[in-house]
């Protein structure tokens, strides 16, 4: 899954944090935004079902200087 940041600034299309997989999914659900962690700059949090187990999936926003994020 590819996750990307639309600006209107130049470059208009900028790449987040990517997520790859070893195996298959069976369904992904988003969580509210309550749940995502801001000091580590997360954008999404979903929890993924695969055909043993639910795992947790964060989607992060790479930021050039995360000290503006430490104290929210």
């Amino acid at each position: 899954m590819y996750a990307f940041e639309v600006s209107t600034d130049a470059p208009q299309l900028s790449a987040l944090s990517d997520f790859k997989a070893d195996c298959l999914h069976q369904a992904l659900s988003f969580l509210p935004k309550f749940s995502v962690d801001v000091r580590k700059v997360e954008l999404a949090r979903a929890m993924r079902l695969t055909a043993n187990s639910v795992e947790p999936v964060t989607f992060r926003v790479p930021r050039l200087k995360v000290l503006y994020y430490l104290f929210v």
